[in-house]
């Protein structure tokens, strides 16, 4: 507990700077904050170090990090070559449609995109099990857990969710392919697991290690949207500033009930997840998500071609207009041209605000979004979590009642675990070497 007295006068003569808190109707408590600028919490808590310590959340941070840089190569390829070829479809009447002939094939597909497949798998198996582990860890000290520390375990997962989102990618670089072409087997060993990854897509030939890849993330979800919920019920329940747990200063300026927005996404996600476990489900989960992207194309597609049609009525001799349906009177041709533009509008406005929402739930929770948005969310959800970790580290140090700079074999084995990456680059590395070579001589 921090110094205080029952004595305003005391505390204002005493105290370069306190917080008042009112006890009851007759005692007022002053606490001296001589070493804090917050009001939050008044009370202190024991340090655990295997939680809130800085080989953890270093540890955690870099992982992370890593992950999202990685899939920033495989964002890229598709931006630039998927994402492109059908915003010409869509746009180009004269465009061929989607076909087989019309994508890149595994034998196109650059040498660079084996480096992040091999390490967006890996490293999703190994922030999975590390995610695994944190929520563990908080759940086994239930109750006694303090609300500071359960911090730490929110906001930590929450890293890891970026290894799951980014590696879920590693078994959809086909998604935009043709269900009719099933690629063929290849010597090249990154050929091969592209190919295999495809079949994985369209073909459902999934292998075990990706299925049983999903059900690890699909128990670390699920442990993590019990804790969740039960923390969020008991802040706001059992918040209290001179109880010592039950408290802690935040620099988080999230609106209040925000979290279960989040804990919202989290139970789709689990829910999607699963039924992605079992063929039935997954391919009726295929079959909406591919009407959902039809219906916003032919939304799209419909009010292109009606806007370069109504241009080339409009722009017609006067002699021409009768053919098309327009009249020659100026005040009625004007009439019609902007009801003719404000239907066309509406339509493009719809199919851009489902298109929208479409991305938001890929990013909010589980679907299939434009890869480089996905990215770029991942990055803003990095900095937004170390933001908040770095911030409960520094308004609740005065709060601690002994040091979590101690090292230990709690903070030092995740530090030594970030050199298991290093193996990764290496054998990643090592097959972008064997898909270059044999392309090379082509």
């Amino acid at each position: 507990m921090l110094e205080y007295t029952t004595n305003r006068s005391i505390a204002r003569d005493t105290f370069s700077d306190y917080c008042r808190y009112r006890w009851n109707d007759t005692i007022t408590l002053y606490f001296n904050i001589t070493h804090g600028i917050r009001c939050d919490c008044l009370s202190t808590f024991p340090a655990d170090s295997d939680i809130a310590g800085i080989g953890v959340i270093v540890s955690i941070s870099i992982m992370s990090l890593i992950t999202t840089l990685v899939a920033v190569i495989p964002a890229f390829f598709d931006t630039t070559t998927d994402q492109r070829a059908k915003l010409r479809r869509l746009t180009d009447p004269k465009e061929p449609t989607a076909s087989p002939e019309n994508h890149v094939r595994p034998e196109q597909m650059p040498a660079l995109l084996c480096f992040p497949q091999y390490l967006l798998e890996s490293l999703c198996d190994a922030q999975s099990f590390t995610s695994i582990a944190i929520v563990v860890s908080g759940l086994v000290q239930w109750p006694g857990l303090s609300f500071y520390h359960a911090q730490f375990v929110e906001q930590d997962w929450f890293l890891t969710l970026n290894s799951f989102f980014a590696a879920r990618r590693e078994s959809e670089l086909g998604r935009r392919r043709s269900k009719d072409y099933r690629p063929k087997k290849s010597s090249n060993l990154c050929l091969s697991r592209i190919s295999a990854s495809w079949n994985s897509t369209f073909l459902g030939e999934e292998t075990f290690q990706s299925w049983f890849r999903r059900l690890v993330v699909l128990c670390s979800t699920v442990l993590f949207t019990v804790f969740y919920a039960v923390l969020i019920d008991r802040v706001y329940e059992d918040w209290d500033s001179v109880v010592p747990g039950h408290c802690f200063n935040s620099n988080d300026m999230s609106a209040r009930g925000s979290e279960w927005f989040w804990l919202g996404g989290l139970i789709l996600f689990a829910l999607t997840t699963l039924f992605t476990l079992f063929s039935p489900t997954n391919k009726v989960l295929s079959k909406w998500s591919e009407r959902a992207e039809d219906l916003v194309d032919s939304w799209f597609v419909s009010s292109i071609h009606e806007l370069s049609s109504l241009r080339s009525k409009t722009l017609a001799p006067p002699g021409k207009l009768t053919q098309h349906g327009w009249t020659r009177d100026p005040i009625s041709l004007i009439a019609k041209l902007i009801v003719a533009h404000a239907l066309n509008m509406a339509l493009f406005l719809g199919a851009f605000i489902l298109w929208v929402i479409i991305q938001f739930i890929s990013v909010w929770s589980f679907g299939d979004g434009v890869y480089a948005l996905e990215v770029a969310f991942y990055f803003e959800m990095w900095a937004w979590g170390v933001y908040d970790i770095v911030g409960l580290k520094q308004s609740n140090k005065h709060l601690l009642e002994t040091s979590e700079t101690e090292w230990g074999f709690g903070q030092v084995l995740p530090l030594v675990l970030i050199g298991i990456v290093g193996f990764n680059f290496m054998t990643a590395y090592k097959g972008m070497r064997a898909a270059r070579c044999p392309l090379s001589r082509k």
